[in-house]
Protein backbone atom coordinates (compact mmCIF):
# COMPACT_ATOMS: atom_id res chain seq x y z
CA UNK A 1 0.00 0.00 0.00
CA UNK A 2 1.48 3.26 -1.12
CA UNK A 3 1.70 6.14 1.45
CA UNK A 4 -0.06 9.06 0.32
CA UNK A 5 2.58 12.05 -0.83
CA UNK A 6 3.15 14.04 2.47
CA UNK A 7 1.26 17.70 1.82
CA UNK A 8 2.40 21.34 2.34
CA UNK A 9 0.91 22.82 5.57
CA UNK A 10 -1.10 26.36 4.86
CA UNK A 11 1.90 27.47 6.95
CA UNK A 12 4.60 26.51 4.63
CA UNK A 13 1.93 28.02 1.95
CA UNK A 14 1.79 31.22 2.87
CA UNK A 15 5.39 31.44 3.95
CA UNK A 16 6.11 30.25 0.58
CA UNK A 17 3.73 33.04 -0.75
CA UNK A 18 5.05 35.92 1.04
CA UNK A 19 8.87 35.47 0.13
CA UNK A 20 7.03 35.70 -3.74
CA UNK A 21 5.43 38.85 -3.00
CA UNK A 22 8.29 40.35 -1.33
CA UNK A 23 10.67 39.24 -4.25
CA UNK A 24 8.27 40.83 -6.78
CA UNK A 25 7.56 44.14 -4.03
CA UNK A 26 11.70 44.03 -4.63
CA UNK A 27 12.16 43.92 -7.76
CA UNK A 28 9.23 46.64 -8.21
CA UNK A 29 11.03 49.10 -5.92
CA UNK A 30 14.12 48.77 -7.81
CA UNK A 31 12.72 49.13 -11.05
CA UNK A 32 11.12 52.41 -9.66
CA UNK A 33 14.12 53.72 -8.44
CA UNK A 34 15.91 53.02 -11.63
CA UNK A 35 12.70 54.75 -13.68
CA UNK A 36 13.05 57.80 -11.19
CA UNK A 37 16.86 58.02 -12.61
CA UNK A 38 16.17 58.26 -15.96
CA UNK A 39 13.48 60.67 -15.09
CA UNK A 40 15.79 62.66 -13.42
CA UNK A 41 18.55 62.40 -16.18
CA UNK A 42 15.52 63.14 -18.95
CA UNK A 43 13.44 65.89 -17.57
CA UNK A 44 14.81 67.16 -13.84
CA UNK A 45 11.80 69.73 -14.14
CA UNK A 46 9.09 67.24 -13.48
CA UNK A 47 10.65 66.81 -9.59
CA UNK A 48 10.53 70.59 -8.71
CA UNK A 49 7.12 70.83 -7.44
CA UNK A 50 8.22 67.73 -4.73
CA UNK A 51 11.60 69.09 -3.69
CA UNK A 52 9.83 72.29 -2.69
CA UNK A 53 7.40 71.22 -0.79
CA UNK A 54 10.18 69.37 1.15
CA UNK A 55 12.17 72.87 1.27
CA UNK A 56 8.84 74.29 2.87
CA UNK A 57 8.77 71.81 5.37
CA UNK A 58 12.40 71.76 6.36
CA UNK A 59 13.53 75.27 5.88
CA UNK A 60 11.25 76.77 8.85
CA UNK A 61 12.33 74.15 11.01
CA UNK A 62 16.34 75.03 10.77
CA UNK A 63 15.50 78.78 10.74
CA UNK A 64 14.15 78.29 14.50
CA UNK A 65 16.61 76.30 16.03
CA UNK A 66 19.35 78.16 14.56
CA UNK A 67 18.46 81.35 16.85
CA UNK A 68 20.12 80.33 20.44
CA UNK A 69 23.03 78.88 18.21
CA UNK A 70 23.33 82.14 16.64
CA UNK A 71 23.28 84.17 20.09
CA UNK A 72 26.34 82.09 21.03
CA UNK A 73 28.22 82.47 18.11
CA UNK A 74 27.49 86.22 18.33
CA UNK A 75 29.18 85.64 22.42
CA UNK A 76 32.26 84.19 21.41
CA UNK A 77 32.99 86.40 18.75
CA UNK A 78 32.51 89.71 20.87
CA UNK A 79 34.64 87.77 23.11
CA UNK A 80 37.63 87.50 20.15
CA UNK A 81 37.29 90.74 18.93
CA UNK A 82 38.15 92.03 22.57
CA UNK A 83 40.65 90.03 22.49
CA UNK A 84 42.79 90.73 18.89
CA UNK A 85 41.71 94.90 19.30
CA UNK A 86 44.88 95.91 19.53
CA UNK A 87 46.45 94.67 16.78
CA UNK A 88 42.99 94.73 14.37
CA UNK A 89 43.61 98.65 15.18
CA UNK A 90 47.26 98.62 14.03
CA UNK A 91 45.91 97.05 11.04
CA UNK A 92 43.01 99.32 9.98
CA UNK A 93 45.05 102.40 10.73
CA UNK A 94 47.20 100.82 7.76
CA UNK A 95 44.68 99.82 5.80
CA UNK A 96 43.26 103.34 6.63
CA UNK A 97 46.09 105.24 4.70
CA UNK A 98 46.14 102.86 2.14
CA UNK A 99 42.23 102.91 1.78
CA UNK A 100 42.73 107.10 1.50
CA UNK A 101 45.06 106.70 -1.62
CA UNK A 102 42.86 104.42 -3.72
CA UNK A 103 39.62 106.89 -3.00
CA UNK A 104 41.80 109.30 -4.72
CA UNK A 105 42.42 107.14 -7.32
CA UNK A 106 38.96 106.26 -8.16
CA UNK A 107 37.13 109.69 -7.66
CA UNK A 108 39.49 110.22 -10.61
CA UNK A 109 38.27 107.66 -12.72
CA UNK A 110 34.70 107.42 -11.84
CA UNK A 111 34.51 110.84 -13.09
CA UNK A 112 36.15 109.94 -15.92
CA UNK A 113 34.05 106.68 -16.55
CA UNK A 114 30.86 109.11 -15.84
CA UNK A 115 32.08 111.41 -18.65
CA UNK A 116 32.76 108.67 -21.02
CA UNK A 117 29.32 107.28 -20.64
CA UNK A 118 27.78 110.65 -20.99
CA UNK A 119 29.13 110.65 -24.49
CA UNK A 120 28.13 106.99 -25.80
CA UNK A 121 24.57 107.23 -23.80
CA UNK A 122 25.70 104.03 -21.92
CA UNK A 123 22.61 102.70 -19.60
CA UNK A 124 23.45 101.24 -16.20
CA UNK A 125 22.03 98.11 -15.46
CA UNK A 126 19.73 97.89 -13.16
CA UNK A 127 19.48 95.57 -10.27
CA UNK A 128 15.75 94.82 -9.06
CA UNK A 129 16.04 93.43 -5.67
CA UNK A 130 12.94 90.52 -4.59
CA UNK A 131 13.61 89.97 -0.93
CA UNK A 132 15.78 89.85 1.43
CA UNK A 133 15.55 86.41 3.11
CA UNK A 134 17.19 83.90 6.20
CA UNK A 135 19.82 80.89 5.33
CA UNK A 136 17.61 78.54 7.12
CA UNK A 137 19.65 75.04 6.10
CA UNK A 138 22.26 73.37 4.00
CA UNK A 139 23.03 70.30 2.46
CA UNK A 140 27.02 69.48 1.59
CA UNK A 141 26.57 65.48 1.00
CA UNK A 142 28.37 63.98 -2.16
CA UNK A 143 28.20 66.68 -4.58
CA UNK A 144 25.88 68.17 -3.62
CA UNK A 145 26.51 72.25 -2.63
CA UNK A 146 22.94 73.70 -1.88
CA UNK A 147 21.17 75.66 0.92
CA UNK A 148 17.84 77.11 1.79
CA UNK A 149 16.44 80.33 2.56
CA UNK A 150 13.40 80.97 4.64
CA UNK A 151 11.69 82.96 1.11
CA UNK A 152 9.39 81.63 -1.42
CA UNK A 153 7.12 81.82 -4.42
CA UNK A 154 4.85 83.99 -2.02
CA UNK A 155 8.26 86.50 -1.60
CA UNK A 156 8.39 86.66 -5.34
CA UNK A 157 11.06 84.26 -5.56
CA UNK A 158 11.31 81.69 -8.24
CA UNK A 159 13.76 79.11 -9.98
CA UNK A 160 16.52 81.00 -11.54
CA UNK A 161 17.50 84.30 -9.84
CA UNK A 162 20.79 85.21 -8.43
CA UNK A 163 21.27 85.52 -4.22
CA UNK A 164 24.31 87.51 -3.69
CA UNK A 165 25.63 88.77 -0.03
CA UNK A 166 27.90 91.66 0.79
CA UNK A 167 30.32 90.46 -0.08
CA UNK A 168 29.51 88.74 -3.38
CA UNK A 169 27.63 86.58 -5.26
CA UNK A 170 26.47 83.34 -3.36
CA UNK A 171 24.54 81.33 -6.18
CA UNK A 172 21.22 80.84 -7.68
CA UNK A 173 17.46 79.25 -7.01
CA UNK A 174 16.90 75.97 -8.27
CA UNK A 175 13.82 75.38 -6.72
CA UNK A 176 10.96 77.29 -4.43
CA UNK A 177 8.44 76.33 -2.60
CA UNK A 178 5.47 79.13 -0.78
CA UNK A 179 7.66 79.69 1.92
CA UNK A 180 11.51 78.58 1.56
CA UNK A 181 13.85 78.14 -1.63
CA UNK A 182 16.59 75.96 -2.60
CA UNK A 183 19.99 77.85 -3.13
CA UNK A 184 22.77 76.20 -5.65
CA UNK A 185 25.87 77.37 -4.27
CA UNK A 186 29.04 78.33 -6.67
CA UNK A 187 31.23 75.34 -5.28
CA UNK A 188 28.68 73.15 -6.50
CA UNK A 189 29.97 71.06 -9.82
CA UNK A 190 26.69 71.88 -12.02
CA UNK A 191 27.24 75.53 -10.69
CA UNK A 192 28.28 77.93 -13.75
CA UNK A 193 28.94 81.56 -13.52
CA UNK A 194 30.58 83.33 -16.84
CA UNK A 195 33.28 85.96 -15.05
CA UNK A 196 35.17 88.17 -16.27
CA UNK A 197 39.24 88.80 -14.90
CA UNK A 198 39.25 92.74 -14.07
CA UNK A 199 42.55 92.86 -14.43
CA UNK A 200 42.83 91.56 -18.10
CA UNK A 201 39.37 91.47 -19.17
CA UNK A 202 39.43 88.16 -20.08
CA UNK A 203 36.16 86.16 -20.24
CA UNK A 204 36.16 82.92 -18.47
CA UNK A 205 33.84 80.45 -16.37
CA UNK A 206 33.53 80.04 -12.62
CA UNK A 207 33.22 76.40 -12.30
CA UNK A 208 32.44 74.88 -8.81
CA UNK A 209 34.41 71.81 -8.19
CA UNK A 210 32.96 70.23 -4.72
CA UNK A 211 35.25 71.44 -2.34
CA UNK A 212 36.20 75.00 -1.16
CA UNK A 213 37.64 76.83 -4.53
CA UNK A 214 36.29 77.29 -8.04
CA UNK A 215 37.96 76.14 -11.59
CA UNK A 216 38.38 78.75 -13.64
CA UNK A 217 38.16 77.25 -17.03
CA UNK A 218 37.80 78.46 -20.90
CA UNK A 219 38.98 81.86 -20.72
CA UNK A 220 38.59 84.17 -24.08
CA UNK A 221 40.50 86.90 -25.12
CA UNK A 222 44.17 88.42 -24.42
CA UNK A 223 46.40 85.49 -23.97
CA UNK A 224 47.49 87.01 -20.29
CA UNK A 225 48.63 84.65 -17.21
CA UNK A 226 46.50 84.75 -14.61
CA UNK A 227 48.07 86.09 -11.38
CA UNK A 228 47.00 85.66 -7.38
CA UNK A 229 44.42 88.03 -6.33
CA UNK A 230 43.14 88.39 -9.49
CA UNK A 231 39.11 89.18 -8.71
CA UNK A 232 36.62 87.47 -10.87
CA UNK A 233 33.28 89.38 -11.35
CA UNK A 234 30.65 88.10 -13.46
CA UNK A 235 29.97 89.62 -17.22
CA UNK A 236 26.24 89.31 -17.57
CA UNK A 237 26.41 86.84 -20.29
CA UNK A 238 23.90 84.44 -20.31
CA UNK A 239 21.30 87.24 -18.95
CA UNK A 240 21.35 85.03 -15.28
CA UNK A 241 23.62 87.20 -13.45
CA UNK A 242 23.71 91.11 -13.58
CA UNK A 243 27.37 92.08 -14.15
CA UNK A 244 29.87 93.55 -12.26
CA UNK A 245 29.08 91.00 -9.08
CA UNK A 246 32.03 89.73 -7.47
CA UNK A 247 32.90 86.27 -7.65
CA UNK A 248 36.00 85.10 -6.21
CA UNK A 249 39.47 86.00 -6.22
CA UNK A 250 42.22 83.66 -7.49
CA UNK A 251 44.55 81.62 -4.99
CA UNK A 252 46.08 79.24 -7.46
CA UNK A 253 47.43 79.50 -11.44
CA UNK A 254 48.70 76.33 -12.22
CA UNK A 255 47.09 74.47 -15.44
CA UNK A 256 43.35 74.48 -14.23
CA UNK A 257 43.24 78.21 -12.17
CA UNK A 258 41.69 77.91 -8.61
CA UNK A 259 39.85 80.80 -7.19
CA UNK A 260 38.30 81.06 -3.66
CA UNK A 261 34.50 82.85 -3.30
CA UNK A 262 34.40 86.20 -1.88
CA UNK A 263 31.18 84.94 -0.25
CA UNK A 264 31.46 82.17 2.53
CA UNK A 265 28.18 80.78 3.27
CA UNK A 266 29.16 79.27 6.74
CA UNK A 267 29.26 83.29 7.58
CA UNK A 268 25.79 84.70 6.31
CA UNK A 269 22.56 85.02 7.80
CA UNK A 270 21.15 86.61 5.65
CA UNK A 271 21.07 87.08 1.51
CA UNK A 272 19.72 89.21 -1.09
CA UNK A 273 17.69 87.53 -4.34
CA UNK A 274 17.32 89.91 -6.87
CA UNK A 275 15.13 89.52 -10.79
CA UNK A 276 17.09 88.02 -13.99
CA UNK A 277 19.42 90.32 -15.21
CA UNK A 278 17.59 90.00 -18.79
CA UNK A 279 13.88 90.43 -17.25
CA UNK A 280 12.36 86.94 -17.55
CA UNK A 281 10.85 85.66 -14.81
CA UNK A 282 11.60 82.37 -13.24
CA UNK A 283 9.27 79.81 -13.42
CA UNK A 284 10.53 76.97 -10.79
CA UNK A 285 9.31 74.05 -12.84
CA UNK A 286 5.94 75.31 -12.50
CA UNK A 287 5.85 75.48 -8.83
CA UNK A 288 3.09 78.41 -8.93
CA UNK A 289 0.12 75.93 -10.25
CA UNK A 290 -1.73 74.28 -7.77
CA UNK A 291 -1.43 70.56 -7.35
CA UNK A 292 -4.53 67.76 -7.48
CA UNK A 293 -6.66 67.72 -4.74
CA UNK A 294 -8.58 64.74 -3.76
CA UNK A 295 -12.04 64.48 -4.28
CA UNK A 296 -14.79 64.67 -1.14
CA UNK A 297 -15.39 61.01 -1.79
CA UNK A 298 -11.76 59.98 -1.26
CA UNK A 299 -11.09 62.34 2.21
CA UNK A 300 -14.64 61.20 3.73
CA UNK A 301 -13.99 57.34 2.98
CA UNK A 302 -14.76 55.42 5.88
CA UNK A 303 -11.72 52.89 7.56
CA UNK A 304 -12.31 48.96 6.48
CA UNK A 305 -14.89 47.43 8.48
CA UNK A 306 -12.13 44.72 9.51
CA UNK A 307 -10.75 47.54 11.75
CA UNK A 308 -14.14 48.17 13.52
CA UNK A 309 -14.85 44.72 14.64
CA UNK A 310 -11.95 44.52 16.55
CA UNK A 311 -11.50 44.89 20.39
CA UNK A 312 -10.19 47.48 21.84
CA UNK A 313 -6.77 45.26 23.13
CA UNK A 314 -6.26 44.45 19.22
CA UNK A 315 -6.67 47.85 17.71
CA UNK A 316 -3.62 48.91 20.48
CA UNK A 317 -1.75 45.48 19.64
CA UNK A 318 -2.68 46.54 15.91
CA UNK A 319 -0.88 50.20 16.75
CA UNK A 320 1.81 48.69 18.54
CA UNK A 321 2.90 46.29 15.64
CA UNK A 322 2.48 49.64 13.53
CA UNK A 323 4.70 51.34 15.68
CA UNK A 324 7.58 49.05 15.25
CA UNK A 325 7.95 49.63 11.56
CA UNK A 326 7.41 53.33 11.76
CA UNK A 327 10.24 53.94 14.44
CA UNK A 328 13.04 53.04 12.38
CA UNK A 329 12.32 54.92 9.54
CA UNK A 330 11.35 57.76 11.46
CA UNK A 331 14.46 57.49 12.82
CA UNK A 332 16.36 57.65 10.02
CA UNK A 333 14.38 60.17 8.40
CA UNK A 334 15.29 62.28 11.30
CA UNK A 335 19.10 61.98 10.62
CA UNK A 336 18.36 62.70 7.35
CA UNK A 337 17.12 66.13 8.20
CA UNK A 338 19.84 66.78 10.80
CA UNK A 339 22.68 66.63 8.38
CA UNK A 340 20.70 69.31 6.48
CA UNK A 341 21.47 71.60 9.48
CA UNK A 342 23.01 74.94 8.62
CA UNK A 343 26.67 74.36 8.99
CA UNK A 344 28.80 75.09 5.97
CA UNK A 345 31.64 73.64 5.76
CA UNK A 346 34.60 73.46 2.65
CA UNK A 347 35.31 69.58 3.03
CA UNK A 348 32.67 67.04 3.00
CA UNK A 349 32.81 65.79 6.15
CA UNK A 350 28.87 65.38 6.82
CA UNK A 351 28.41 61.97 7.20
CA UNK A 352 25.88 60.14 5.48
CA UNK A 353 23.36 59.09 8.53
CA UNK A 354 20.60 57.91 6.25
CA UNK A 355 22.76 54.94 4.89
CA UNK A 356 24.35 54.40 7.85
CA UNK A 357 20.99 54.13 9.47
CA UNK A 358 19.77 51.25 7.02
CA UNK A 359 22.72 49.25 7.15
CA UNK A 360 22.25 49.24 11.35
CA UNK A 361 18.53 48.48 11.04
CA UNK A 362 18.92 45.83 8.05
CA UNK A 363 22.16 44.41 10.12
CA UNK A 364 19.85 44.06 13.37
CA UNK A 365 16.66 44.30 12.58
CA UNK A 366 15.83 43.41 8.86
CA UNK A 367 12.10 43.01 9.54
CA UNK A 368 11.87 46.73 10.13
CA UNK A 369 13.98 47.97 7.25
CA UNK A 370 12.28 46.05 4.02
CA UNK A 371 13.28 47.07 1.03
CA UNK A 372 10.32 48.97 0.10
CA UNK A 373 10.78 51.05 3.38
CA UNK A 374 14.48 51.96 2.19
CA UNK A 375 13.05 53.53 -1.11
CA UNK A 376 10.56 55.55 0.20
CA UNK A 377 13.43 56.72 3.08
CA UNK A 378 15.85 56.75 0.08
CA UNK A 379 13.28 59.24 -2.27
CA UNK A 380 12.64 60.90 0.85
CA UNK A 381 16.27 61.93 0.94
CA UNK A 382 16.87 62.41 -2.62
CA UNK A 383 13.57 65.27 -2.09
CA UNK A 384 15.63 67.15 1.27
CA UNK A 385 18.92 67.22 0.27
CA UNK A 386 19.21 67.85 -3.13
CA UNK A 387 20.34 65.01 -4.59
CA UNK A 388 18.86 64.45 -7.56
CA UNK A 389 15.78 62.04 -7.75
CA UNK A 390 16.12 58.23 -8.13
CA UNK A 391 20.13 58.25 -6.54
CA UNK A 392 19.28 57.43 -2.90
CA UNK A 393 15.47 55.51 -3.98
CA UNK A 394 17.61 53.07 -5.64
CA UNK A 395 20.87 52.87 -3.94
CA UNK A 396 19.05 52.32 -0.52
CA UNK A 397 17.06 49.23 -1.16
CA UNK A 398 20.09 47.93 -3.07
CA UNK A 399 22.16 48.02 -0.08
CA UNK A 400 19.37 46.71 2.08
CA UNK A 401 19.19 43.45 -0.30
CA UNK A 402 23.07 43.06 0.05
CA UNK A 403 23.34 43.35 3.55
CA UNK A 404 20.02 40.64 4.40
CA UNK A 405 21.64 38.28 1.94
CA UNK A 406 25.40 38.72 3.91
CA UNK A 407 24.11 38.69 7.46
CA UNK A 408 21.97 35.40 6.06
CA UNK A 409 25.06 33.77 5.60
CA UNK A 410 26.99 34.70 9.24
CA UNK A 411 24.65 34.22 12.44
CA UNK A 412 27.29 34.66 15.23
CA UNK A 413 29.14 37.54 14.62
CA UNK A 414 31.27 40.29 16.73
CA UNK A 415 30.95 44.16 16.96
CA UNK A 416 34.41 44.42 15.25
CA UNK A 417 33.12 42.09 12.36
CA UNK A 418 29.70 44.60 12.22
CA UNK A 419 31.55 47.17 11.75
CA UNK A 420 34.30 46.49 9.04
CA UNK A 421 31.42 44.85 7.15
CA UNK A 422 29.44 48.51 7.55
CA UNK A 423 33.25 50.14 6.47
CA UNK A 424 32.79 47.99 2.99
CA UNK A 425 29.39 48.48 2.11
CA UNK A 426 29.49 51.97 2.75
CA UNK A 427 32.73 52.38 0.72
CA UNK A 428 30.97 50.63 -1.97
CA UNK A 429 27.92 52.69 -1.79
CA UNK A 430 30.11 55.15 -2.32
CA UNK A 431 31.35 54.09 -5.47
CA UNK A 432 27.68 53.11 -6.92
CA UNK A 433 26.71 56.93 -5.82
CA UNK A 434 29.67 58.14 -8.06
CA UNK A 435 28.44 56.18 -11.12
CA UNK A 436 24.50 56.93 -10.41
CA UNK A 437 25.03 60.98 -10.05
CA UNK A 438 27.55 60.85 -13.13
CA UNK A 439 24.51 59.02 -15.18
CA UNK A 440 22.07 61.92 -13.96
CA UNK A 441 24.45 64.33 -14.82
CA UNK A 442 26.33 65.69 -11.95
CA UNK A 443 30.23 64.68 -12.94
CA UNK A 444 32.90 65.18 -9.89
CA UNK A 445 35.66 63.41 -8.72
CA UNK A 446 35.72 60.67 -6.17
CA UNK A 447 37.68 61.96 -3.42
CA UNK A 448 35.19 63.90 -1.60
CA UNK A 449 32.55 60.60 -1.57
CA UNK A 450 35.33 58.62 -0.22
CA UNK A 451 35.99 61.64 2.68
CA UNK A 452 32.43 61.22 3.69
CA UNK A 453 32.47 57.42 3.67
CA UNK A 454 35.27 57.71 6.30
CA UNK A 455 33.39 60.26 8.66
CA UNK A 456 30.68 57.94 8.46
CA UNK A 457 32.31 54.81 8.92
CA UNK A 458 33.53 56.73 12.36
CA UNK A 459 29.87 57.84 13.39
CA UNK A 460 28.95 53.87 13.24
CA UNK A 461 29.00 53.63 16.88
CA UNK A 462 26.92 56.30 17.33
CA UNK A 463 24.15 55.23 15.42
CA UNK A 464 24.60 51.68 16.41
CA UNK A 465 24.11 53.44 20.58
CA UNK A 466 20.99 55.14 19.29
CA UNK A 467 19.65 52.62 17.25
CA UNK A 468 19.91 50.04 20.16
CA UNK A 469 18.21 52.55 23.10
CA UNK A 470 15.51 52.60 20.18
CA UNK A 471 15.09 49.12 19.97
CA UNK A 472 15.37 48.86 24.33
CA UNK A 473 12.40 51.23 24.15
CA UNK A 474 10.33 49.40 21.54
CA UNK A 475 10.62 45.62 22.92
CA UNK A 476 10.03 47.43 27.04
CA UNK A 477 6.92 49.33 25.48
Amino acid sequence: MDWPQKRRTSFARREQNLALIGAVVTGAVLATGLLLLVLSRINPVYTTRLRGTAVDLVAPFWASIRTPFDVLSGGVDRVGDYVGTVPRLRQLTADNIALRRAVQDRDAVAAENRALRRLVAVAAPRLDLVTIARFAGSSSGSYVRSAMIAAGTRNGVFSGQAVRADAGLVGRTTEAGDHAARILLLTDPTSRVPVIVVRTGQAALAVGAAGPLLAVRDRAGAEVPLKRGDRLVTSGAGGLFAPQIPVAEVVDVSDTPRARPFADPGALDFVAVSRLFAGARGTAGGNHRPGPTRSAQEMTRPATPSFHLRTTDERLAMWRAASQRVVPAAVTLALIVATTAPVFVSVPIVPDLGLLAVIVWTSFQPRLMPPWLAFIVGATADVVTGTPLGVDATLLPAVVIFVRLVSARFTVRRYAFDWLFAGAVIVGAAMVEWRLLAFTGVVGPLGPLLIRAVTTILAYPAVVALAARVERRLAAA
